[in-house]
């Protein structure tokens, strides 16, 4: 079944507009309508790959409480903040453009780099607990503990 949003003409279905009512709820006038509804069909295409949209709607709100300009002490940007880094390495690897760091401040364009990452992600670590850790720490942190015995060796 697809709905119809009658301000940008463009057809969402029931889980799309959901999740964009959730989008709207938590970041206010911060996103476009345009932004949202387009940020709103990528987290259900993932959804459909394995990641939940509650954990990734989560994950945002907790990573940058739904601010595109949002930068960590760390230097991880946009709404999922991530790490230039990262997501020059995933352009290299999904076939996505590059063009500079800049472009994470992009909500669209920073949540679907963030949801390639997650899957990525998911395909080795197998929990929210875990999955979490490892966009939020590192992959390799999250091994790193897992093979010492660390807080993460037990995922309940």
């Amino acid at each position: 079944q697809e709905v119809t949003d009658l301000k940008e003409g463009l057809l969402l279905n029931g889980a799309e507009l959901s999740i964009k009512r959730m989008i709207y709820r938590r970041s206010g006038p911060r996103l476009s309508e345009l932004q949202r509804i387009k940020i709103s069909q990528l987290i259900a295409a993932y959804e459909a790959k394995g990641i939940d949209s509650s954990f990734t709607l989560d994950l945002i709100g907790r990573e940058s409480s739904f601010d595109p300009a949002a930068v960590s002490s760390k230097g991880a940007l946009g709404l999922m903040q991530l790490l230039p880094s990262t997501a020059r390495w995933l352009a290299q690897k999904e076939g996505f453009p590059w063009r500079g760091e800049e472009m994470l401040f992009d909500p669209v364009t920073n949540v679907r780099f963030g949801l390639a990452y997650l899957k990525y992600l998911a395909d080795d670590f197998r929990g929210e607990r875990l999955l979490r850790a490892a966009y939020q720490a590192g992959p390799n942190w999250v091994r790193q503990s897992l093979g010492e015995g660390g807080i993460y060796a037990s995922n309940p």
